[in-house]
């Protein structure tokens, strides 16, 4: 008799444990998730069958079924992506607004470009934020894959960088301009320099110059600025930056030029709202091709001055994705603790002098380096044997890159619904 209430007694206990673990579950499939907005935006002469596979890999995931993936489409028509970086910037943000309308109003939105599409993305993030757009719709998550957000200039001191610098500049219109920092219009004879207010009895030294590429003899400006006749014009541009111009007419005479030069479309892009926009996002991520990306170098796409595997650095990569270098740089934390985290990345002010020495337009890299890199990135390097690599990284061909299936599976594993 004492066995059978016994047995009773367990068998009431363990249905009342299940009861409660149905009741859990059903709760917790009533909770409901925040409808998640993900635009994906090819680069340079792609179209939005570009991101093909990665969507097919995103909607086959279960625990990504509130996520709305979208292959963007206003710059798939034939040389849209030559109209320069705020043309194709501005089409994005109405596409975006449009599908924002389109789906009733996602409570959350993610950002993916492919190559020139990170700058496209960052251009219209930064439009967006300056309407306001994050105010009702939450930035969470912005990843790059290869994208050139440092532009495409390359020392010359190959060939094949000389001919792609001759490519860009002549080949790509607008947009090629703008990616080799050759889209403000300065004069041979015209010498700029930034600075957010003119330094008063403060030589202007022939280091600090940024000379034009076609000028071949760069003069020495070391007047004091309180000689030369005071500026007449400036140009504020991002975050309250103006551009000094400077001509030498003579020997040692230095004057004003009353023409106004914006600066670099990248250097913009680095500041002001497009930096503020950036930084609204919970999430940033940097995938980087460390060898043979043809369109798209490593210290572009990784924000950084020097690609530290050129210089003897050990390659120790992943046992599940063979293709993805394990760094111990590489975190994925929280962005509440981001700031305590010991690995931030740091910029030296006094090694940043030593960047892009060789470089006409050094001044401006620099700047670009040390305004994006205020910012927090969670990097992933990779690496493939063959020049497909840039492509590879989005499978944009199955049948030649299908090298690149897993690194689509490690971002889609990572992405966070």
């Amino acid at each position: 008799m004492e066995e059978k209430t016994e047995n009773n007694n367990t068998n009431n206990n363990i249905n009342n444990e299940n009861k409660q673990n149905e009741s859990s579950s059903s709760f917790l499939s009533n909770v409901k998730k925040e409808k998640h907005l993900v635009i994906m935006q090819h680069g340079l002469h792609g179209t939005s069958l570009d991101f093909k596979t990665i969507r097919n890999h995103f909607l086959k995931q279960k625990d990504l079924d509130n996520c709305i993936f979208i292959s963007a489409n206003s710059n798939s028509h034939f040389l849209a992506t030559h109209d320069g970086i705020d043309k194709i910037g501005e089409r994005l943000c109405n596409e975006v607004k449009e599908l924002y309308e389109q789906y009733n109003h996602p409570e959350k939105i993610s950002m993916i470009g492919h190559s020139l599409g990170g700058l496209i993305t960052r251009y219209a993030i930064g439009l967006l934020h300056n309407e306001g757009f994050f105010e009702k719709c939450k930035p969470d998550q912005f990843i790059s894959l290869s994208s050139p957000h440092c532009g495409s200039r390359r020392p010359s001191t190959t060939i094949f960088n000389k001919v792609a610098h001759i490519f860009v500049d002549n080949f790509l219109s607008v947009t090629g301009k703008q990616l080799i920092l050759h889209d403000t219009e300065i004069p041979e004879t015209i010498k700029t320099f930034p600075t957010s207010s003119p330094p008063p009895n403060e030589k202007l030294k022939s280091s600090q110059t940024i000379v034009n590429s076609s000028v071949k003899n760069e003069t020495d400006l070391s007047l004091p600025l309180a000689e030369a006749k005071e500026p007449s014009i400036y140009k504020e541009v991002g975050n309250n930056e103006k551009l000094m111009i400077i001509e030498k007419k003579e020997e040692n005479e230095i004057v004003t030029n009353d023409q106004e030069v914006p600066m670099p479309l990248l250097v913009r892009l680095s500041e002001g709202i497009f930096f503020n926009g950036l930084k609204m996002f919970r999430k940033r991520v940097l995938y980087s091709n460390i060898y043979n990306d043809v369109q798209v170098n490593f210290c572009t796409s990784d924000i950084s001055a020097k690609n530290p595997y050129t210089q003897g650095k050990l390659m120790k990569f992943s046992e599940k994705f063979r293709h993805i270098i394990e760094e111990e740089s590489i975190l994925d934390i929280d962005p509440n603790l981001i700031e305590q985290s010991p690995k931030k990345r740091q910029i030296d002010e006094k090694d940043i002098d030593e960047y892009f020495t060789h470089d006409t337009h050094h001044h401006f890299l620099k700047k670009i380096l040390k305004n994006l890199n205020q910012l927090h990135f969670v990097r992933y390097h990779m690496y493939f044997k063959n020049i497909l690599s840039h492509t590879n990284i989005i499978v944009k061909r199955e049948w030649i890159n299908s090298e690149g299936y897993e690194i689509i599976e490690h971002l889609v594993s990572n992405f966070e619904g």
